[in-house]
């Protein structure tokens, strides 16, 4: 049995393609998003950077990539095309949400699973496998993206939950380690304080210690 799998090219059908079945991977967009990043592969369009992602990073199959060309101009693509071309992996690679955006959801999800805390295991034993430069402790203080609060029906720009609104700019916010559990470490996010008269009511959150790493 031949492990060679012959492709048709999805612009040109009088084109074919050769791969080892190794080096093949499924593309989950539509048709017409794989013709675009077929365009982009054959340098039809001159990808020069990414600007910044557009919509809610919760619901992959609506969000849009602000992208610039070498001849100048700007638009949006879909995500599913985006997310296979180099200058998408660059711009992840400089954004809090980037490492989630850059893996697909099998690969998200066996990174959470290897990362959590494991049966008879707690938080602190855990930070044990991070470099020590790395591990929290009470009264740490780290940025986290405000894209933690996106769910596939609602994501923060629906609403201004933000002190302040940041264009073509990363939303993340300064949170403060308040406590660590045996499963969870939970911060405070001094931003999101509500002051009442002379009072103050701090906002709380626990987080599971994959998502403060992711």
């Amino acid at each position: 049995m031949s492990n060679t799998v012959v492709v048709q090219d999805v612009n040109d059908s009088s084109v074919k393609h050769k791969f080892h079945h190794s080096t093949l991977y499924p593309f989950t967009g539509t048709p017409q998003e794989a013709k675009e990043l077929a365009r982009i592969d054959r340098q039809e369009y001159r990808l020069q950077k990414v600007l910044s992602v557009v919509g809610n990073t919760a619901d992959r199959e609506t969000l849009q990539v602000n992208v610039s060309y070498t001849d100048g101009t700007i638009s949006d693509i879909p995500y599913h095309v985006a997310a296979h071309t180099q200058v998408f992996a660059d711009f992840c690679t400089g954004v809090l949400y980037g490492r989630e955006l850059s893996m697909t959801r099998q690969e998200l999800a066996q990174w959470r699973a290897e990362n959590a805390v494991r049966p008879g295991q707690i938080v602190t034993t855990k930070m044990e496998d991070w470099p020590p430069t790395e591990r929290l402790h009470v009264g740490d203080r780290l940025f986290i993206s405000a894209h933690v609060w996106n769910s596939p029906t609602w994501h923060i720009y629906q609403r201004r939950i933000l002190p302040v609104t940041l264009r073509n700019r990363e939303p993340y916010l300064l949170a403060v380690v308040e406590k660590i559990t045996a499963k969870r470490i939970d911060i405070s996010i001094p931003h999101l304080h509500l002051h009442r008269g002379a009072s103050m009511i701090m906002y709380k959150m626990p987080m599971a210690i994959q998502n403060i790493k992711l």
